[in-house]
């Protein structure tokens, strides 16, 4: 992953990191930072969310809700967003139509 300053694209990548997890294999399907700028929220077409530290590059998270594994379900991660303390991810699915606000503070 490379992060850039958006005020100078012409510039080289204030950070660059692999990011380094066994389960990480499917494609990004969402990237969002939190407002406090601490860390990454990657939502992939397997339906994992990965919090990721937006200065070390490790992941601190790595979410699944169960509506996501129900039978009969598509559970499709439809959108995630952050609280504006950044204290709560609320994620939403399609399929059975459900929200979760997770607490990144207990997580």
């Amino acid at each position: 992953m490379h992060l850039f300053n958006t005020e100078n694209y012409d510039e080289k990548p204030f950070s660059i990191f692999q990011l380094e997890d066994s389960e990480f294999s499917a494609e990004i399907r969402q990237l969002k930072f939190s407002p406090d700028g601490l860390l990454i929220m990657l939502g992939t077409t397997d339906n994992v969310i990965f919090l990721i530290d937006s200065y070390e590059g490790r992941t601190k998270h790595r979410l699944r809700a169960p509506i996501y594994n129900e039978v009969g379900s598509s559970g499709m991660l439809l959108e995630a967003g952050f609280s504006p303390d950044s204290k709560y991810l609320i994620t939403g699915s399609e399929g059975r139509r459900k929200v979760i606000c997770w607490n990144l503070e207990t997580e």
